[in-house]
Order: C-alpha cells, then structure tokens, then sequence
C-alpha cells in the first residue's frame, strides 16, 4: 500500500512557516539592497573616473569598439538589473501577502519588505547615473570621430600642399 504524499503544511509548523517566510523576506531585502548600492557605487565611481581623467577620454578615443561595448553594457546592464528588480520586488510582495494573513506576524516583517517606491526611487537615481555615463560615452565617441575626420582632412590639406608643383609655391611666395 502506497503512502500518500506529504504536504508542505503537515511537514512544517505555523512557526517554522512564519520564520522561514521572514528569513526569505529579509534575504531578499539585503540581496536587492547590496546589489543595488554595489551597482550604483561602481557606477558614481566610474563616471567620476571617466570626468576626471584625461588619460581615460585619451583612451576611448583612440578605441571606439571599447566605447560602443561600454556603451552596449550599460544599456543591456540597466534593462537586466530593472528586470531583476522588479523579480524581486514581486517575490517580496508574494511573501509579504502571505506574511500577512498569519497570526502574529503584524509589526514582525514590514520593514523587511521591497517596496514600489523603494525600486522606482532606485531605478530613478540609476536612471540617472547611466544617462551620465552614456552621454559622456557618446561626447567621447562622437569628439574621436570628429578628431578623427579633422585628422584626415589636416592630412590631405597636407598632402596636397606638399605634392604642389614648386612653381606654384614660389608663385605664391611673391
């Protein structure tokens, strides 16, 4: 005679449940919360790094495919980690739900939850901090290519001058 099977609610207890639902609500709120501000901090710092040296700019501006990866990375970087982010928040807010209709957890998990407001006001701000970014990339890929286009007209200008017949040159001259 076959047993049947076990149910999640015959194997833990109320207590068990509720404690195991708090654990995973806080997991979930230090994860976000340390990935977030991990991101956003290497984020401020490589902006800073890309205002304030010169050698950086000097850098990407002889290397294009460097600035469109960098450009290409923090577009696919930002739409993954809002994907992420609202993951989270949906799994904090299922947790929550279930927190709530539990007897004396009222007051126990509420601040371990992922609001909307929290990630939207997070996402804002990284909104922000990428949109620097990206436009310091664009100004620097769109300089290389002028300095690039004014490099080569400064040497046909220069070609041209020097494949002038000497005649011409000296005619100028008088």
């Amino acid at each position: 005679m076959a047993t049947p099977p076990v149910t999640v609610p015959e194997l833990l207890t109320q207590q068990q449940r509720t404690t195991l639902l708090i654990d995973a609500l806080r997991g979930y709120q230090v994860g976000f919360n340390t990935s977030a501000y991990s991101t956003m901090g290497f984020l401020v710092v490589a902006a800073g790094w890309l205002v304030t040296s010169s050698d950086a700019r000097s850098f990407l501006m002889v290397h294009p495919g460097v600035v469109n990866a960098g450009i290409g990375a923090m577009v696919l970087g930002s739409l993954a980690f809002v994907v992420v982010a609202f993951r989270v928040y949906r799994l904090s807010a299922r947790i929550a739900k279930s927190l709530e209709v539990m007897p004396g957890t009222q007051g126990v998990y509420e601040h371990y939850r992922i609001t909307a407001v929290g990630v939207c006001a997070y996402l804002v701000a990284l909104g922000a901090v990428v949109t620097l970014i990206l436009s310091i990339l664009l100004a620097i890929r769109e300089n290389a290519s002028q300095v690039q286009r004014t490099d080569v007209l400064w040497r046909c200008l220069t070609l041209v001058r020097a494949d002038a017949p000497k005649t011409a040159r000296r005619s100028t001259r008088r």
